[in-house]
């Protein structure tokens, strides 16, 4: 396209971010021991989800292996945030 006075023409429009959920992995393991650097909880993670802005929505109360986690993930791509938080009150996480 080419605007009246003959330059290639520049569109000035926002482009919104989707609302969908965001999701978050973070690790499950802890520090008990901090002389002995004694840890629980390796390899276990939480999932949550966030809404665009970054805020927690809702957090899992279990911890879930990683293999687990990025399975359960899976169902909130592409979910808006109503749609999520309706799959995640069904199942109870």
């Amino acid at each position: 396209m080419i605007c009246p006075e003959g330059h290639p023409a520049i569109t000035d429009r926002v482009e919104l971010p989707v609302d969908d959920v965001q999701i978050l992995i973070s690790p499950a393991a802890r520090v008990v021991d901090q002389l002995k650097r004694q840890r629980i909880l390796d390899g276990q993670y939480y999932l949550s989800l966030l809404d665009k802005n970054g805020k927690e929505l809702c957090a899992s109360k279990e911890h879930y292996d990683w293999d687990a986690v990025v399975k359960l993930s899976a169902f909130f791509r592409d979910k808006a945030i109503e749609q999520a938080l309706a799959w995640w009150a069904k199942r109870n996480l």
